[in-house]
């Protein structure tokens, strides 16, 4: 389920966290709290909202040494994603937008719920929570995928975690809506970095 390489962009209809974590589809404004989106995210959320991370700024992307995007207040886990960012903002461009979006998992959870889920994925609680979101879902091919993920057996960690399964099955639900017209956008009039790339994230 999940895209490895950006080069796979034109053959993923949805991009998320769910496939490559914390990799966003537009470089991040030098404010406060990043994006519009970003931040519009993290109220929806409340507890959650740590879960939504902004992407770096573009001028930290070519940074080789945590010293130099330290100042900015960037963690050792964004620098060690910014390879795959940088990879990403390289390839995309305002027309791929037309069929490759950016989504959120916690967001769309929190759409299926109707309110932002209590417990963290990482815990056996949160995970067996969202489980249970997609086997009561109002659309049969999500419950038959919830299904089908509570009879997989566990897979190494190398390959998907647990939580990972959860975030890219809930997804499909977010490119359902969108594809459906059903979907909702933040902020619903994105605007757009330097580059012509729309800041949004939908659920």
């Amino acid at each position: 389920m999940r895209c490895r390489c950006a080069r796979a962009l034109p053959r993923c209809s949805l991009w998320g966290q769910a496939f490559w974590p914390s990799t966003s589809l537009s470089a991040c404004p030098p404010v406060p709290g990043g994006r519009c989106c970003d931040r519009l995210a993290r109220r929806l959320l409340g507890r959650r909202a740590s879960s939504v991370f902004s992407p770096p700024a573009r001028l930290l992307l070519e940074a080789t040494q945590y010293a130099q995007v330290r100042p900015y207040g960037l963690s050792r886990q964004a620098f060690g994603l910014l390879p795959k960012v940088r990879e990403v903002d390289r390839l995309l461009s305002p027309s791929w937008q037309a069929t490759v979006y950016e989504a959120h998992p916690e967001l769309a959870f929190a759409a299926l719920a109707g309110r932002p889920l209590a417990a963290s994925k990482k815990t056996r609680a949160g995970r067996q929570a969202r489980l249970h979101l997609l086997q009561s879902a109002p659309e049969a091919w999500l419950r038959q995928l919830g299904e089908a993920l509570a009879a997989l057996p566990p897979l190494p960690r190398s390959q998907a975690a647990p939580d990972d399964l959860l975030d890219a099955a809930v997804l499909t639900r977010t490119a359902y809506r969108i594809a459906t017209g059903q979907a909702t956008c933040l902020p619903p009039a994105p605007p757009r970095d330097a580059r012509g790339l729309r800041m949004a994230i939908w659920y």
